[in-house]
């Protein structure tokens, strides 16, 4: 604020300044806080913006940097002060009514309660219930929901298609209800399917010239989900796996990565490889080879891994695309019992460290449920390795992010107030939003969040 008492900074940035202080440290805010505008000196140029909720003798305060660019992820911080007596910002006497309105009333917002353990399994309910809903007679999903709007949003993917496939089947192990919707979302993938020349076998949708390998690798996951359920028919099921295995196995390159896409008229493969795409094909060799007992694996495991971790591990730009999966694979190979794969712990926990360090994944604005896949398993191996402050410190991290998330959920008791201002129809019910006010329930959001969820329940983290 100059002296004059007039604000330096637009609206918008006020109005982010307000969304990181309720979201970012909201569940400190108390009923009957104090909170006011202030500014503090940082920098030789303008000051940081200042709010803070004072109750008891704690302050909450959120701070923004003027010179941050909207799209900089830095560009606001949350943080605690325990002694009002620190507390160095000057008053903000002659601030606008609207955003002292705003403030003012951000204290009795609707804060969300920490999650509890039967909160998890309402929302796997709930997650679950909207996949189903959101299938079509075909077997396929329904890729964009807006809810308020109740219009179905144009857009597709058929990577995210596969990947709601396969949590849906990782949910049928929980569930034989489930039997029919796995079952057509398998046929769905199989229908007018593809064989290469060497016999591997890839998905082909109509209208699709080219297709990304990760569709393959997670209709793979599926399939194998749908094998360690036990139940149908598992030869059949069984065949189609180790084809797609084969074609997966065809997309090496010589640098041992993986082509990214494969062209569905004769499944021949080409372009860069994709840091998702040599994850998620990653994730389903190395779970194939583990539960299969599929020893002929072993050795593209071992240069796939090697390669992956080079191209898109540590020191790449490429990490967080790569991040989730190559958690999770990492951790099935180390499964193996393999010793080649040993050294794969220390990843594991270097790019945790990464992503709460680094990616600061606590503090950002959209869904990052996809990051918790990741984190979630390396807490789990973190506390396996005695490395306790670790696995301590990837738990909480859970626990914050998740905690908020849950209230994201169309259908959940403690939805947030956008969600709980608007009355949802029953195909709504369970989808996840990818922001605390985006009405557009998209199908790899709710996937990601259910897997997530579902993870936090085996793992014990409540």
């Amino acid at each position: 604020m100059s002296p004059g008492g007039r604000f330096l900074f637009d609206e918008d940035t006020v109005d982010d300044l307000v969304t990181a202080m309720l979201l970012g440290d909201r569940e400190k805010i108390r009923d009957g806080g104090h909170l006011e505008l202030g500014r503090t000196s940082h920098g030789p140029i303008l000051p940081d913006v200042i709010a803070r909720c004072t109750y008891g003798e704690t302050t909450v305060a959120c701070s923004v940097a003027p010179s941050a660019p909207r799209s900089s992820a830095g560009r606001f911080a949350a943080v605690g002060i325990s002694n009002i007596s620190k507390w160095s910002a000057a008053p903000c006497y002659a601030r606008p009514v609207k955003w002292l309105l705003v403030l003012l009333l951000g204290c009795s917002l609707h804060a969300p309660r920490p999650a509890t353990r039967d909160a998890l399994h309402d929302a796997f309910r709930l997650g679950v219930e909207y996949l189903g809903a959101a299938q079509t007679p075909a077997g396929d999903f329904t890729y964009a929901y807006d809810w308020v709007a109740r219009e179905v949003v144009e857009g597709n993917n058929l990577v995210r298609q596969a990947g709601a496939a396969w949590v849906l089947a990782l949910a049928y192990d929980r569930d034989p209800a489930l039997a029919g919707a796995v079952e057509r979302s398998l046929a769905y993938f199989d229908r007018g399917h593809g064989t290469a020349p060497g016999g591997g076998r890839y998905v082909r949708v109509p209208g699709h010239a080219s297709d990304g390998i990760g569709a393959v690798a997670l209709v793979a996951l599926a399939e194998l989900a749908y094998l360690r359920a036990g139940r149908g028919e598992l030869a059949e099921h069984r065949a189609r796996l180790d084809g797609y295995l084969a074609f997966l196995l065809s997309a090496r390159r010589t640098d041992g990565l993986l082509s990214g896409h494969y062209a569905t008229d004769d499944g021949a493969h080409t372009g860069d490889p994709s840091p998702y795409g040599d994850g998620e094909a990653l994730l389903a060799l190395a779970t194939a080879a583990r539960e299969l007992g599929r020893d002929d694996l072993r050795a593209p495991l071992a240069e796939l891994a090697r390669a992956a971790a080079h191209a898109h591990g540590l020191g790449s730009d490429e990490l967080k695309s790569f991040y989730q999966w190559g958690t999770m694979a990492d951790v099935e190979l180390l499964a193996t019992g393999w010793p080649e794969f040993g050294s794969y712990a220390k990843t594991v926990l270097a790019m945790a460290d990464w992503e709460l360090d680094v990616h600061h994944v606590v503090h950002r604005e959209h869904n990052v449920a996809y990051a918790l896949e990741g984190l979630i398993p390396a807490s789990v191996l973190a506390r396996a390795l005695g490395e306790t402050a670790r696995a301590d410190r990837y738990a909480s991290a859970v626990r914050t992010v998740l905690g908020e998330l849950l209230t994201w959920q169309v259908g959940a008791v403690g939805a947030n107030e956008f969600i709980r201002a608007h009355e949802p129809e029953r195909r709504a019910i369970g989808g996840v939003q990818n922001a605390n006010n985006d009405p557009v329930l998209r199908i790899d959001v709710t996937q990601h969040q259910t897997h997530a969820v579902m993870q936090a329940i085996d793992a014990g983290l409540w």
